[in-house]
């Protein structure tokens, strides 16, 4: 499989290119929102760039699925990808993506609820936005639970989707605090 054109989908070069820069900088937004918050609860924190190029531009060589960071907290490791969901009800996953992470022993640092920040970070509501890690044990259960779909949105490629009433399931809920303390 050619994996530049597998995640470009059917999108133009330019509009791809413009996907990944706006991707890459809502991730680094989300990844900061992440280290305010341990910082604020009283830990250490130091992250790790993982990504092929987490810089904002197109890579047209083979890329993989693998955890965008590793964040030390205090004294524990953890490989994260960075994921959000602009709505509080539902959040959609890549079937393919889910399995490379279970296979590296990585999990998810899911946002949900953050408003559309798709192309502009500042439309953040942060005051509503919620953030949980879904651990790769949970991940696994949610391959193993949840019906695949193709989503047309992501490509047409098979998807699995949790609903707000069932994240208890699979990771610990929790608001941003440090944005109510400054």
């Amino acid at each position: 499989m050619d994996s530049y054109n597998y995640r470009k989908d059917n999108r133009t070069d330019e509009q791809f290119a413009k996907d990944i820069s706006c991707r890459t900088s809502k991730e680094v937004f989300l990844k900061n929102l992440f280290v305010s918050e341990m910082i604020h609860r009283g830990h250490t924190v130091k992250t790790e760039n993982l990504g092929i190029d987490n810089e904002g531009k197109v890579f047209k060589g083979k890329s993989n699925c693998s955890a965008d960071y590793r964040f030390t907290v205090n004294d524990s490791v953890y490989d994260l990808d960075i994921k959000n969901s602009f709505v509080k009800n539902k959040c959609t996953f890549k079937v393919y993506n889910l399995k490379q992470y279970v296979k590296a022993n990585a999990g998810i640092l899911l946002f949900y609820n953050t408003g559309d920040i798709n192309y502009d970070t500042n439309n953040a509501v942060l005051e509503k936005t919620k953030w949980g890690v879904i651990k790769p044990e949970k991940i696994q259960k949610m391959l193993d639970d949840k019906p695949w779909f193709h989503e047309p949105k992501f490509g047409n490629k098979l998807c699995v989707r949790i609903f707000e009433n069932e994240y208890k399931k699979y990771f610990r809920q929790q608001r941003l605090t440090f944005i109510y303390d400054n």
